[in-house]
């Protein structure tokens, strides 16, 4: 078994991640990774009221740096949720559909950068 079998092994039991979710988790890790020309990015700023998963505005995008979470979902605090300043999760946390808007979002910043490079 290759290391990027057994995480996503863990993933599966710890998450309950589905391989299509695994799927669509890599994909966004691509999509942040090359969303600007000749840039590799690894985190992605959101304004707010631009990406909303029931009641909850994202607030940042980040390849895991330790890599387990594949993709953590920074938050706008809501201190009627959590009392943390910055709450986030791992986007194996998120339904597929939800993965997909941000997928979607994040395609789209990167069709407008690639148009405006200079």
């Amino acid at each position: 078994m290759t290391k990027t079998e057994k995480l996503n092994e863990q993933r599966r039991l710890l998450y309950k991640a589905a391989p299509s979710k695994i799927k669509l988790v890599e994909i966004l890790i691509n999509l942040i990774k090359g969303c600007f020309p000749n840039v590799e990015t690894t985190q992605i700023d959101i304004d707010k009221n631009q990406i909303i998963l029931n009641g909850l505005m994202v607030k940042q995008v980040e390849i895991d740096p330790m890599t387990f979470g594949g993709v953590l979902i920074h938050w706008f605090p809501n201190k009627n949720i959590s009392t943390k300043d910055d709450p986030f999760c791992s986007a194996y946390m998120l339904d597929e559909e939800e993965i997909k808007t941000i997928n979607k979002y994040i395609r789209k910043i990167k069709r407008y950068a690639s148009q405006h490079k200079t």
